[in-house]
């Protein structure tokens, strides 16, 4: 797909803000890993009647208070991790053409609609991914290091993607103990798997808005 050539324009700064939101959803992880682990620790001494009535209802409602409270930080960051995310992807592919690529097979929106088609967002997004980090750094070795590093990353973000839509989808209103246990130790699964993901991201966003600006001043930008 033939691009129309715009003038070069660094991730620099988009990819400081990038590290930011991601770095501190790094952090809204590790607090909800941890706050995961006493929920099931409470909910477990209070299925063994560790304590009486009066304490373990005093106990419950602090803990669901401040699980409210990270739940909405959570949503919130997630958001704007997102927003951020997606403009950056597309910022990133948008400069192809003005670090000579020709033929692109897609277009710059087009990569981020990609994300919300079902099916299509299972392998369309890795292969705009890939196409920004052959072009952006030159490596075009299909066996490179930094090429398992692209895949070993859209795994974890499609599997970490997936068990949170079908986490939300089977949270019930009206929660059991034994259904609250079984959701805090897959959410548990899950911040690993957040925080893994974002990690690897840090690292490929930084190589390639670096590799972009390196190639742009060996190549002439079209007005």
């Amino acid at each position: 797909m033939s691009q129309k050539v715009s003038s070069y324009s660094s991730l620099n700064r988009l990819t400081r803000w990038l590290v930011i939101v991601l770095a501190v959803e790094i952090v809204v992880s590790l607090v909800t890993i941890v706050s995961d682990t006493y929920q099931i620790r409470l909910l477990t001494s209070v299925m063994n009647y560790e304590y009486d009535y009066s304490t373990a209802i005093g106990l419950a409602q602090v803990n669901d208070l401040w699980q409210s409270v990270i739940t909405e930080i959570v949503v919130i960051v997630t958001i704007f991790s997102i927003v951020v995310f997606l403009y950056w992807f597309y910022r990133a592919y948008r400069n192809l053409p003005a670090l000579g690529a020709t033929r692109l097979k897609f277009n710059p929106k087009w990569v981020i609609v990609y994300f919300f088609i079902p099916i299509l967002a299972l392998w369309k997004p890795f292969r705009a991914l890939e196409e920004i980090y052959t072009i952006s750094t030159n490596d075009y070795s299909s066996r490179s290091t930094n090429s398992y590093i692209l895949l070993i990353w859209w795994i974890l973000f499609i599997v970490s993607s997936m068990m949170g839509f079908l986490m939300a989808r089977g949270y019930t209103s009206e929660p059991t103990p034994e259904t609250v246990l079984n959701y805090s130790n897959q959410d548990i699964v899950l911040q690993f798997l957040v925080i893994a993901a974002n990690a690897l991201f840090i690292f490929i966003a930084k190589e390639i808005s670096a590799k972009q600006d390196l190639k742009s001043h060996n190549i002439p930008t079209v007005q």
